[in-house]
């Protein structure tokens, strides 16, 4: 099915060319987890929301949809399936549903819910805040001072590029960071509670962090 004719698309674009860019050149170095093979087969059949002119709400289907947001603050939901989430231009809220998905925030201060599944989120420029679900997760906060949410039965996720005194990991359920044990990994960190590794910091030292990178999560 063809595109949609998208009034002033180039203008939609103008200043965030390298940022798009830079959004799929760095899928190379991530590694993809099952399931995320053939996700990208059907990059051209892209589903705008409202021809990229701000509709505050779009929902995806039970196929691998790819969704791009507006220049407007969207909510983008990608219920089941293998899905691209984009969130463009604006503070969006991305949810994943059901599958193997990937999450760009992109520009803005950014909400990515994984959900359900091994997720790939990736906020972008902006403070951003995580939550990558249940499933083995990828996390990257991009620029800006992150948070990433971290919950108990929900998979070991792993956060790609964890700044000390900047990002900031918050407690869901809870959890103390005193009840916290913190321990080292080859060159990275492992966060645990009880019998539960949590999430692991790629590139951290056990002595890097301190109750000053924690914070209490609450959903509202």
């Amino acid at each position: 099915m063809a595109l949609p004719e998208i009034p002033d698309l180039d203008d939609i674009f103008d200043g965030i060319g390298d940022v798009f860019e830079d959004v799929f050149d760095s899928l190379n170095d991530i590694e993809l987890l099952d399931g995320l093979d053939n996700i990208f087969d059907d990059l051209g059949d892209l589903d705008f929301v409202d021809d990229l002119i701000g509709l505050d709400l779009f929902r995806g289907g039970n196929d691998n949809d790819n969704i791009i947001g507006s220049v407007a603050s969207d909510i983008l939901i990608g219920l089941v399936g293998n899905d691209i989430l984009l969130g463009m231009i604006g503070n969006d809220i991305l949810n994943g549903g059901r599958g193997n998905d990937l999450l760009q925030g992109l520009l803005g201060n950014d909400t990515l819910v994984g959900q359900v599944g091994r997720d790939i989120l990736d906020g972008g420029r902006g403070n951003d805040t995580l939550i990558g679900g249940r499933g083995l997760d990828q996390l990257t906060g991009g620029r800006g001072r992150d948070e990433f949410v971290v919950q108990l039965r929900n998979g070991l996720d792993t956060i790609l590029d964890f700044e000390d005194r900047s990002d900031r990991l918050a407690l869901a359920e809870d959890i103390e960071f005193e009840d916290l044990r913190i321990t080292r990994r080859g060159r990275d960190t492992v966060v645990s509670y009880g019998s539960s590794n949590l999430v692991v910091l790629k590139g951290i030292r056990p002595t890097q962090l301190s109750a000053a990178d924690f914070i209490s999560f609450t959903d509202g």
